[in-house]
């Protein structure tokens, strides 16, 4: 299991200074980090001196696609200005890829993705996919569905590494939905037993809970004893 940090809050305070929230993850960590690169009103997020101090963390800028409806150039233009201080993008709101026109859309984003040096992760959400999203992103998240990844017929074919999930009390039929780290941490183990490689638990992904710290250790403590053969749920290769 990798460490992994979504966090749509402020990664800057007012004053334009790293924050209280940001400080606790770069102490932290984690291997990924997804975030906005900008705030809502338009001034930088991922600031510089965050990306200075980061560390091997890899940094996801968040872009909305609107399952297509967003017009390409505009999210080419987000991905092509994201590419100064991000090692890759967060695409949300992804289609199904179902039809020739939806794969073509992510075929181009990704090609362009590439060309900057980024890598792309595609957040369609739900498990009903055509296999073809696979060539468009270099990690699948399937949000809170995750727990019905063996619903994909073709899901084998791929490392956990390619796979991510998230869970939060904010979706009810979340089951695997947190309000502690002992619950975050079992949700990562299940997570890890069905072969997803990135899972996140937090009580709302604008936010750092309390527990964020020992949560994030605990999973890299796992990760460590497996490799010891201790944890044979969190083996790499599924």
């Amino acid at each position: 299991m990798r460490t992994l940090t979504i966090y749509y809050g402020w990664l800057s305070d007012k004053s334009g200074a790293i924050s209280a929230n940001a400080n606790r993850i770069i102490r932290t960590s984690p291997e990924l980090l997804v975030a906005a690169y900008k705030k809502a009103d338009g001034s930088p997020n991922i600031i510089e001196d965050f990306v200075s101090r980061k560390g091997k963390m890899k940094i996801y800028s968040y872009i909305a696609t609107q399952w297509t409806r967003r017009d390409i150039t505009d999210v080419a233009s987000e991905i092509v200005e994201v590419s100064c201080r991000s090692d890759g993008v967060f695409l949300d709101e992804v289609s199904a890829m179902q039809t020739d026109s939806d794969v073509d859309y992510y075929s181009k984003l990704h090609e362009l993705a590439k060309k900057c040096n980024l890598e792309v992760i595609c957040n369609p959400g739900m498990v009903a996919l055509h296999r073809k999203i696979m060539e468009t992103c270099e990690i699948l998240c399937l949000e809170h569905q995750w727990m019905y990844i063996g619903r994909i017929p073709w899901r084998n074919n791929y490392p956990s590494s390619r796979f991510m999930g998230v869970s939060t009390p904010q979706i009810q039929d979340d089951v695997f939905c947190s309000i502690d780290e002992k619950s975050a941490v079992n949700a990562a183990k299940v997570a890890a037993e069905l072969g997803i490689g990135y899972h996140y638990s937090a009580t709302a992904l604008t936010d750092l809970d309390p527990w964020y710290e020992g949560y994030i250790e605990r999973l890299r403590r796992l990760r460590t004893a497996s490799s010891r053969s201790s944890f044979p749920w969190l083996h790499e290769a599924h």
